[in-house]
């Protein structure tokens, strides 16, 4: 529906005023459109709600928006559900959704929900019934005389919600979320500040002491005890000092860092900066390796390297070294 404005008006937006007798002017003349087609945009969202437009409910809008598309009880079969429209819909418009209420399980794991007054008076329209996430439904999953919503998902299905209909999605996910909110958490972060060798790899040490799922080793790594096993997210972060003197600038540097398990190199970062005079230069770095599956004996080692042709005084400090373990 477009708005209407006063008759004779040269402006689609002007508003209406009132007649100024005072000042003897003549109030806005109202086009039937304005009046017609209000009523009409009413009186269908009210009938598409499922309700029987009536003057003598004057909140059957308010009603009608609170409750949105609703046909009621469904007909045809559990596996071929027929719901006719209270009006007719030139479109069904990705989002849009409609209410019904299953008459019959389904006995197949792929039904389809045919739409009647969609596009025209009669027409029909066939719509595959999917999960949220696009998975097919179980046998008998669709309860008869339970409330379900259908929701056009733009790729010519229909999602059904509501019921008692779980995806598989909401099935695994809070799973995984209990799995991690449950998880161990062990943090290394007494760092040792370490010379850095150019283009090559230093092992970053700490001055913890020993938990009850891993050994600390020193310049050796961080080595998993006998209880220290599962499946973990790790994640290393460092910054380096990188002190440049009679370069040719400007000049690249990287500053990299790596998280090796048993000497496979299971993560990897680097950041890179533009040396453009004499430093101190300093780069952060954060690397994670995520869903590592570490066995009792397995050796982490957390490692920096720094590669530019000019340097010295090359450091790394600050160094953290988290294991959480799912698991």
């Amino acid at each position: 529906m477009l708005y209407n404005p006063p008759s004779g008006s040269t402006d689609p937006n002007a508003p209406f005023v009132g007649k100024n007798v005072a000042a003897g002017k003549q109030g806005s003349k109202v086009p039937p459109g304005a009046l017609e087609y209000t009523q009409r945009e009413i009186v269908a969202a009210i009938a598409a709600s499922g309700q029987e437009p009536t003057n003598a409910i004057l909140v059957q809008q308010a009603m009608a928006l609170g409750r949105g598309v609703y046909v009621g009880n469904l007909t045809g079969t559990g596996d071929l559900a027929i719901a006719t429209l209270g009006v007719v819909f030139p479109a069904f418009l990705r989002g849009m959704r409609i209410g019904a209420v299953a008459t019959a399980a389904n006995t197949l794991p792929n039904p389809t929900l045919r739409v009647v007054n969609l596009y025209e008076l009669g027409n029909i329209t066939d719509f595959p019934i999917v999960k949220e996430d696009g998975s097919a439904l179980a046998v008998g999953e669709i309860k008869a005389g339970r409330l379900y919503r259908y929701e056009l998902d733009g790729a010519g299905k229909v999602i059904i919600t509501g019921g008692g209909i779980t995806s598989t999605t909401q099935i695994i996910q809070p799973l995984i979320q209990q799995l991690i909110a449950g998880g161990k958490t062990t943090k290394f972060s007494g760092a040792v500040t370490g010379n850095l060798a150019n283009r090559a790899l230093t092992v970053l040490t700490f001055t913890d002491a020993n938990t009850t799922d891993f050994e600390n080793l020193n310049t050796g790594g961080i080595k998993v005890g006998p209880t220290g096993g599962g499946r973990y997210g790790i994640s290393l972060r460092f910054n380096t000092t990188t002190n440049t003197t009679g370069g040719a600038y400007p000049q690249p540097a990287d500053s990299v860092g790596f998280i090796l398990v048993n000497n496979e190199v299971v993560g990897v970062d680097k950041g890179l900066i533009t040396i453009s005079s004499d430093g101190p230069w300093e780069n952060y770095n954060s690397v994670i390796a995520d869903s590592v599956v570490l066995a009792p004996g397995n050796v982490i080692l957390p490692c920096a390297q720094v590669d530019t042709s000019f340097f010295n005084g090359a450091t790394a400090s600050g160094h953290i070294l988290t294991l959480t373990k799912y698991f």
